[in-house]
């Protein structure tokens, strides 16, 4: 098999599990009544399935650096895949709440080594090339998400339960023994040179950290609190704000089609900037609404819109800039984006609970405007690096 189709079945074969991804991580919510229905748990404790998914992800994400660039990326995303998929099946078969917590744990475990080691294979197979492809992988991520909670009603009205959602698992089993067969085997970077610094003393991934930290924590918190937030502030009832809340996601997810079609039209540093910036721009719409439902529609729109790009295209800076050590690197931002999902959301939420909606959108667009600095501010450390590396690097 030549290059270009090993690069290209190569991708095709990280699409499966990335779109299941999205769908299950998505799924798991909407099914918390039909998980308590089936084991005797409480909704209550079954947020505990959330914990564990979390808490294992983290692990997999701060391991999976260092054993990429060690190793190379292929044993951390075909070890992914598998537990990934055996997570899902027990999800699907438990009938005990310690059957699911281990089934979301595997999961979690899974998806972390599979979403650092799949971005990293498809950067260093595509090089500069890389515009298109880890688009479309968070792309199909993005889609799968959005698909989910849909598919689980589907599933209800269908088959009489929403569970059936993850048997998509199947899917897996396909791309599993396609990627071990495609997924190439020797796909590492130079070594660091003897005596360059580490990486941890590098101003540049720690901005590049503050930024997913913000990031994550602001696009998973905007997602979480819309509903309650337009509520809240009287312009929409719940149902409204829901529907609001997937038009959001819907406006993400075309953001990073959008980025997927322009490919390396448009760079990596561009995109990078267009998100940070127009997410700041859309954060002061949100503040400065007046109280006009259309105004909030639109600031909530370009929110989604402006969020999509900038984890994709931070992530492909990162690897650029730290690229004899880009798998440690990877699970530096990987792990402060999930601090960054753990903290702010419900801060956000303290903030609209107890001071109210106003309060809450000022805490956005501050937490955007920091986001905005960081991203700036790293982008001359990147820049530096490329300039003083040969010809030949991308």
């Amino acid at each position: 098999m030549n290059s270009t189709a090993n690069r290209r079945w190569t991708l095709m074969s990280l699409w499966l599990p990335f779109i299941v991804y999205g769908v299950e991580i998505a799924s798991v919510g909407p099914l918390l009544n039909e998980f308590s229905t089936k084991t005797g748990a409480s909704i209550e404790s079954l947020g505990m399935l959330f914990t564990a998914q979390f808490l294992l992800g983290l692990v997999s994400t701060i391991l999976a650096g260092p054993a990429i660039d060690r190793f190379s990326s292929r044993p951390p995303v075909l070890v992914g895949v598998a537990l990934f998929t055996l997570g899902i099946g027990a999800l699907a078969l438990g009938e005990s709440l310690a059957a699911l917590l281990i089934g979301a744990a595997m999961f979690g475990l899974g998806g972390g080594f599979l979403d650092i080691g799949g971005r990293l294979m498809i950067l260093r197979l595509y090089r500069e090339d890389a515009a298109r492809p880890l688009n479309s992988l968070h792309f199909v991520f993005s889609l799968g998400a959005v698909a989910g909670p849909l598919l689980a009603v589907q599933a209800n009205q269908q088959v009489g339960s929403g569970i059936a959602v993850f048997w998509l698992a199947v899917l897996l089993l396909i791309a599993l023994p396609i990627l071990t067969l495609v997924a190439p085997r020797n796909l590492r970077e130079e070594t660091r040179p003897a005596g360059e610094r580490s990486i941890f003393r590098s101003p540049t991934l720690w901005l590049l950290a503050a930024v997913f930290l913000l990031y994550v924590g602001i696009e998973v918190g905007v997602g979480g609190w819309t509903t309650e937030f337009t509520f809240n502030l009287g312009v929409f009832d719940r149902e409204q704000g829901g529907v609001l809340t997937s038009f959001y996601f819907v406006a993400f997810m075309a953001s990073r089609l959008i980025m997927t079609a322009v490919g390396t039209r448009v760079s990596f540093e561009r995109q990078f900037v267009l998100g940070v910036v127009l997410s700041t721009l859309a954060a002061a719409l949100y503040v400065f609404h007046g109280g006009s439902a259309p105004l909030i529609v639109l600031a909530t729109l370009l929110l989604g819109f402006a969020f999509g790009p900038i984890y994709p295209a931070g992530f492909a800076l990162l690897a650029q800039r730290f690229k004899s050590a880009a798998g440690s690197a990877a699970s530096v931002i990987g792990a402060a984006g999930s601090f960054g999902g753990m903290a702010v959301p419900p801060l956000m939420g303290i903030f609209l609970e107890h001071l109210g909606p106003a309060p809450m959108t000022i805490l956005v667009l501050v937490i955007s405007a920091l986001m905005t600095a960081a991203a700036l501010m790293s982008l001359r450390g990147v820049r530096a690096a490329l300039i003083v590396r040969p010809a030949t690097a991308p």
